[in-house]
């Protein structure tokens, strides 16, 4: 999965579109949805209120930024508190 979005990205020199079109690549019926959608939005304008893919991908990119820097942080926080203030507290305790 990542190797397809990656390809997709370096074809597209675009992160969102790359990951837009191998959604529409790998899942046609995702496709088949917003195609439908669309033509459904002149009969029932609330179907206008449905996000499209590029929203939603957008939306997950910047969730997993998020993610991402949280768990680096946490990371970066343990590591330290662990191995230049612990460690050496029960290194001196002990040896």
């Amino acid at each position: 999965m990542v190797l397809g979005i990656a390809k997709e990205t370096i074809t597209q020199k675009s992160f969102y579109k790359g990951a837009e079109n191998y959604i529409a690549n790998q899942f046609p019926l995702v496709s088949k949805i917003y195609a439908g959608i669309e033509l459904g939005e002149e009969y029932v304008p609330s179907l206008a209120l449905v996000p499209r893919i590029d929203t939603l991908t957008r939306t997950f990119v910047s969730l997993f930024r998020r993610q991402f820097i949280i768990y680096g942080i946490i990371l970066s926080v343990y590591t330290v508190a662990f191995f230049w203030v612990v460690k050496p507290i029960i290194l001196m305790k002990y040896l």
